[in-house]
């Protein structure tokens, strides 16, 4: 006895629908967990940045400047400026956001004096997050979710 073409094809079927579905939810798995690393590396770049504060008399250094290994998109206007990272180089390490894949942009920048959302003036950092689920809270704790790009989901969170 064998199968039928039939039963073959639905059998087919079958294992072919749970394996876009596995496949769906590893991507989706993969693209929380980075956007997890990002709002990780803002915390530490937070700390880093209160740290340079607290070493410099409680000035933060000025300017806009890229805080990552490069920054793309967007973001690319933002160069590296020297004053900015020499105030974090001994708390921190560049951190790197480096996964483009067709986002608006990726890196983390540093803007001072700033100001957004009708807030004083002050330090801020920025950074793109992949578009996964558009919930509150999605940028991370104490942060702003500014606004839902055409790939991206733009961060901001004020540092002084």
């Amino acid at each position: 006895m064998g199968f039928t073409l039939i039963e073959l094809l639905v059998v087919i079927s079958v294992i072919g629908f749970l394996a876009s579905s596995a496949m769906v939810l590893i991507r989706v798995t993969q693209i929380k967990a980075r956007n997890v690393r990002r709002n990780g590396d803002i915390v530490q770049l937070i700390k880093a940045f209160r740290l340079a504060e607290d070493n410099a008399g409680g000035v933060l250094p000025t300017g806009g400047a890229c805080v990552s290994n490069g920054c793309t998109g967007i973001f690319s206007p933002f160069v590296n400026i020297d004053a900015v990272y020499s105030a974090i180089a001994p708390y921190i390490q560049k951190p790197s956001d480096s996964s483009e894949f067709g986002r608006t942009g990726s890196g983390y920048i540093y803007s001072s004096p700033a100001s957004y959302y009708s807030s004083s003036p002050g330090s801020w950092l920025s950074w793109l997050l992949e578009p996964v689920a558009n919930v509150p809270g999605v940028c991370g704790p104490g942060s702003a979710h500014l606004d839902t790009l055409p790939a991206a989901i733009l961060c901001d969170v004020k540092i002084d």
